[in-house]
């Protein structure tokens, strides 16, 4: 729509990111409702993220990771 390329529907896209916060889109997202709150829960657990907020409406996650322990790039392929 308007120029803009469909990711593809389970890829994690990295549409921001700052030292130790990162936003991620999934397309994916907005068809697990009912697993969202398990989901944070999983992204939880892993040892270098810190927090995970999933919003429905736009199919984004937001994290905040320990950058000492791991990049950008690393927390995307892990979401993955």
């Amino acid at each position: 729509m308007f120029g803009t390329e469909k990711q593809p529907l389970l890829a994690c896209i990295i549409k921001h990111s700052l030292p130790g916060r990162v936003r991620l889109s999934c397309r994916a997202l907005r068809f697990l409702e009912d697993y969202i709150t398990e989901i944070e829960e999983r992204l939880t657990n892993v040892p270098e993220i810190l927090s995970a907020k999933i919003t429905l409406i736009t199919g984004s996650t937001l994290l905040y990771f320990d950058q000492e322990q791991s990049t950008v790039e690393q927390i995307c392929e892990t979401c993955e």
